[in-house]
């Protein structure tokens, strides 16, 4: 099933399930589950303290664009959206101190 999960003001965690979910944290440090699906999180802020979790998979896939970047794992994948407070050099910093590569 597909959902649209929203956060609030403070950390939250959002975890989609196995449809392709839209995930929006809000405010706060927030929580990111990886799970079944293609998966886009439209808020993804390293300054706010975001986190991806569950990313134990060893096959990781990274895409990296002008807008975005996306993970595809075993099971899925997710899009972390870029916006006015996260810059690609600092997801990107983020996604390598994971110790993923691409």
């Amino acid at each position: 099933m597909d959902d649209h999960l929203f956060g609030q003001f403070g950390p939250d965690t959002l975890i989609g399930g196995n449809g392709n979910d839209i995930l929006t944290g809000g405010q706060g440090a927030d929580n990111f589950h990886l799970s079944g699906g293609a998966d886009l999180a439209t808020d993804f802020n390293i300054e706010e303290g975001d986190q991806l979790k569950k990313y134990k998979s060893r096959d990781i896939a990274l895409n990296i664009d002008q807008n975005s970047i996306c993970l595809t794992y075993d099971t899925g994948s997710i899009t972390l959206m870029f916006n006015e407070q996260a810059s690609r050099n600092d997801l990107e910093k983020y996604i390598l101190s994971l110790g993923l590569q691409h």
